[in-house]
């Protein structure tokens, strides 16, 4: 009975949590040099990499984040490169992630801040203007 009862009240929780994220604004703009917009580039299989979904813990205590990024290389040919580093690359955004308090990730302003500082350490890591922009493509945090 209680782990029905959890189990129910978990759905609850994500369930507003979602809609909070969505109504406050949690879109998907994208961002490319740090705090502009990016220049509108042809995203193509070959100069993306899709990251899998992160579920970890934020800042606050007993927040989470479950969010889902893709990477737009500035060239094509970094992409084999930048695919053998995903596992660095997770281990990094997993870093940034885990300094960010709830209400620093959630709408627009904050989906924007989280992935202009993702972006700027990745091309810190990977080399100046390897990762052209970072894509948010699902975000949901947990209150």
């Amino acid at each position: 009975m209680y782990v029905v009862g959890g189990i129910v009240a978990l759905a609850v929780v994500v369930g507003v949590s979602v809609l909070t994220v969505k109504l406050v604004g949690g879109g998907e703009a994208s961002v490319g040099a740090v705090g502009a917009p990016a220049a509108h580039v042809e995203i193509t299989e070959a100069n993306t990499v899709a990251l899998s979904e992160f579920v970890t813990n934020l800042a606050d205590q007993r927040q989470y984040i479950k969010v889902t990024m893709q990477l737009v290389l500035a060239k094509e040919k970094d992409q084999e490169r930048v695919n053998a580093a995903v596992p660095r690359i997770r281990d990094t955004v997993v870093q940034v992630l885990n300094t960010k308090k709830s209400m620093e990730v959630t709408g627009s302003d904050g989906a924007n801040k989280l992935k202009a500082d993702v972006l700027k350490v990745l091309n810190e890591q990977l080399g100046a203007n390897t990762i052209h922009e970072v894509l948010i493509t699902d975000i949901v945090v947990q209150y």
